[in-house]
């Protein structure tokens, strides 16, 4: 079943009008809601000002009880939309999900802040809250990323405490980090002595652990730009770096299927064998 809601026009009300149509218009989405409608369109703008103001202001147990994806046509918009959500309520805890910004084919990579922006999305789709945004281009959600039950098994928490192995750098770069003399950008990490830093995607801040032997002592957020220690967490949430992993069960899953690929296009044997090597 579907309701139609006609939504005032924003343009043509005064600020109590505004609060007095957002009110009526959280009324009829509760009433929708109680008769179990499943499917509800709300008609009368384009603008997406009226969204954002709902969502970020709204009382309703059912739409606030809730967590929420947005689907916009573009990174552009989803942008946007994340800036209308936070001017009305900074506080609100908003995930965009941005689209590769190069072809497959081009032979480039996207930036690491596009792949830790898909990344952290899924994180935090994992553990989504009530009244948690998730903001996504159609793009974004249609372009294929790691399996979930992959994303989940390679995650993994770090708390104070806990024991890092001394094979830590090869388990880092399993995972798709890169190392770098500063960690400045998403999916970097530096080991220097007792201390180690980490830039995952399922945060905005890379975080800096602190040793005391090979025992983490502490965990904090830092500043990419000034590299200066700040706010205490208790937890790390280490997640993979990379939507492609190149580990040694996947190359040899790969070498299996073009094997078998070639043998049904019938090329010659040094052809296959050659681009198999490579």
């Amino acid at each position: 079943m579907s309701d139609i809601v006609q939504a005032p026009q924003p343009s043509l009300l005064t600020p109590p009008q505004v609060e007095s149509a957002h009110l009526r218009l959280e009324e009829i989405l509760e009433r929708a809601f109680e008769s179990n409608h499943s499917h509800i369109q709300i008609a009368g703008t384009s603008s997406a000002l009226p969204l954002g103001f709902l969502l970020a202001s709204s009382h309703s147990r059912s739409i606030n009880h809730l967590p929420h994806l947005v689907i916009v046509a573009d990174d552009k918009k989803a942008q946007e939309f994340k800036d209308i959500i936070e001017f009305f309520d900074p506080s609100r805890r908003c995930i965009v999900n941005l689209s590769f910004d190069v072809s497959p084919y081009s032979g480039l990579y996207s930036q690491p802040r596009v792949i830790g922006s898909r990344l952290g999305f899924i994180h935090a789709a994992q553990g989504a809250r009530a009244g948690d945004i998730f903001i996504t281009s159609l793009p974004a959600l249609t372009q294929q990323t790691l399996p979930f039950q992959v994303f989940n098994s390679l995650s993994q928490t770090l708390k104070p405490g806990d024991d890092l192995p001394s094979s830590f750098a090869e388990i880092l770069s399993s995972l798709g980090y890169k190392a770098a003399p500063l960690v400045e950008d998403c999916g970097q990490f530096a080991i220097r002595g007792g201390i180690v830093d980490i830039f995952s995607p399922s945060a905005p801040q890379p975080v800096r652990i602190e040793l005391f032997g090979d025992q983490i002592e502490s965990l904090r957020f830092f500043d990419p730009l000034t590299q200066r220690s700040g706010k205490e967490t208790s937890v790390c949430h280490l997640i993979p770096a990379q939507e492609v992993l190149y580990t040694d069960s996947e190359y040899e899953k790969t070498v299996q299927r073009l094997r078998k690929d070639l043998a049904d296009r019938s090329i010659h044997t040094p052809d296959s064998e050659q681009l198999i090597r490579s």
